[in-house]
């Protein structure tokens, strides 16, 4: 499982970085223009604001839950502990099974090189993007 995520991580991470700041650069752009363009042009208007909302409720569909393996870790471990003693298995190897399952690191979803995916990842995210278009708004108000 550790292998599996490690393996997930060193190939899959600058992607979801890209993902993630596509998403956050599409989401401003279009919640920028939307709400700037609303009064000239209303179906375009409307258009660029579903797209923002699109962009928000993808990323919390596509990153929304991703924190759950790290926090899920130590309950795949225990229930692999149980899981051996309900086999019967005693002695010195089943010591040597605790040990070995016990070593296994609590690692989760990577963003890039240095983050991992938490809990409060996508609430930062749409609060990030809610807080730039309405900074960029309150800067070429009209």
């Amino acid at each position: 499982m550790e292998l599996l995520i490690r393996l997930v991580n060193y190939g899959y991470a600058p992607a979801v970085y890209t993902l993630k700041m596509s998403l956050m650069i599409v989401a401003i752009v279009t919640g920028c223009f939307g709400f700037m363009h609303f009064s000239a042009n209303p179906s375009l208007a409307v258009f660029l604001l579903v797209m923002w909302w699109y962009c928000m409720v993808i990323y919390g569909a596509a990153f929304g839950r991703a924190y759950c393996l790290q926090e899920n870790m130590e309950v795949i471990k225990s229930e692999l502990v149980r899981h051996t003693q309900i086999m019967g298995t005693q002695g010195l190897y089943a010591r040597l099974i605790k040990k070995r399952i016990k070593s296994i690191a609590n690692v989760g979803l990577k963003v890039g090189e240095f983050h991992t995916m938490e809990r409060e990842s996508t609430p930062i995210f749409i609060d990030h993007v809610v807080k730039t278009v309405v900074s960029t708004l309150m800067v070429f108000r009209r």
